[in-house]
């Protein structure tokens, strides 16, 4: 329709732009050639964080891991979102993924033996729920699932999907100027009225109004295009996928744009 009238107005996609890598580039690409403002993506990414942190522009990340629960195309999104809202501020800004792999089950716990750095950043990650039920994660999440991510910069990245673990998403980093692990948690209110839609919302609000997306909408076409090449490998029998379609290069925001302040109450009052 905007190309046959001439007219176009702002769009936002919420959460993901598709299933399917091609059409997400197709509306990606459209809205270059018909110079419309397009915004997507998950709330998490605006929502509160405990503590409020946010990594210098040119941070050198040497690895990363996030935690979160839910299904694993439809969470593992907000979880591939959480992971890269935080990320992309590293040095040399965002260059793409160049292969990914799907673990699940068993296979989840034998790569994190393999690879030592992502059980110790996500023992980091995890001390940052406040929520997590006891018990080692080996013991108490039945059906895990793992992405793992290889960025094109050299970043090594694990996202895991921790069912019955816990049910907020929670980051760390290792940092090459840093002993410790830097960590934080991306608060989701449990309950009505779901103060952390509100951050995204405002965003989408002033797009509308003056026309420019807050933040790269290239973020979400690279999680897009992640998401769909993880759900590949989980299909042809949890293979590592070359992804050199990935290339998505931009910039990271000056600011994060996530929620600052007090954190509401986890739920309304009962009325009487």
């Amino acid at each position: 329709m905007f190309s046959e009238n001439g007219h176009s107005v702002p769009v936002f996609c919420d959460k993901h732009l598709s299933y399917d890598w091609a059409k997400a580039k197709w509306m990606y690409d459209q809205s270059r050639a018909l110079h419309f403002p397009l915004m997507a993506g998950s709330s998490i990414v605006m929502t509160w964080r405990r503590p409020p942190l946010e990594l210098a522009l040119g941070a050198i990340v040497e690895e990363s891991v996030v935690a979160f629960y839910g299904e694993k195309e439809a969470y593992g999104f907000h979880a591939l979102e959480a992971h890269q809202c935080i990320v992309e501020r590293r040095k040399g800004g965002e260059t793409g993924i160049r292969a990914v792999t799907c673990l699940e089950g068993d296979e989840v716990w034998k790569w994190t033996d393999r690879n030592g750095w992502a059980g110790r950043l996500l023992k980091a990650a995890l001390t940052r729920s406040e929520n997590r039920n006891p018990g080692p994660p080996q013991d108490v999440v039945k059906e895990p699932v793992l992405f793992v991510l290889e960025y094109t910069s050299g970043l090594e990245s694990a996202v895991y999907l921790l069912n019955g673990l816990i049910e907020q998403a929670v980051f760390a980093a290792k940092l090459r100027d840093s002993v410790e692990p830097v960590s934080t948690e991306l608060w989701l209110q449990p309950s009505r009225p779901f103060s952390h839609f509100s951050g995204l919302v405002h965003y989408i609000e002033q797009m509308i109004v003056t026309g420019t997306p807050a933040y790269p909408v290239e973020r979400t076409l690279l999680t897009t295009g992640a998401l769909a090449a993880l759900m590949g490998s989980s299909y042809q029998g949890h293979r590592r996928l070359e992804t050199p379609h990935l290339n998505v290069s931009y910039r990271a925001p000056q600011e994060s744009l996530f929620s600052r302040g007090q954190v509401p109450a986890p739920e309304r009052e009962k009325q009487s």
